[in-house]
């Protein structure tokens, strides 16, 4: 199980709402959040999804993890993506 599936999970307990704010409320390890290629280095979280927000990003790696980056959508699909398109997705 990954960390999109981890956090779906969550959701689905929370009447179908991802957590508002800080991802430590989640009570999901640490190891699903590490980058296991960048030690020390965890992926990013945007706060306030559901689970009707299909396409919506609700983590992604940081910048520093190269030009693209994976993300991760509500209904569980990883994206690649430039990172630049990537903030536009998260800000939308």
């Amino acid at each position: 199980m990954g960390l999109g599936n981890a956090l779906r999970q969550w959701a689905e307990k929370h009447d179908g709402e991802f957590p508002n704010s800080d991802r430590a409320q989640t009570g999901i390890a640490e190891s699903f959040w590490s980058l296991p290629e960048l030690s020390g280095t965890s992926y990013q979280y945007v706060a306030g999804a559901t689970l009707h927000d299909a396409q919506r990003i609700i983590a992604y790696e940081p910048e520093f993890a190269g030009d693209e980056a994976l993300a991760v959508t509500v209904q569980g699909e990883l994206l690649k993506l430039p990172f630049e398109d990537l903030l536009a997705k998260v800000r939308k």
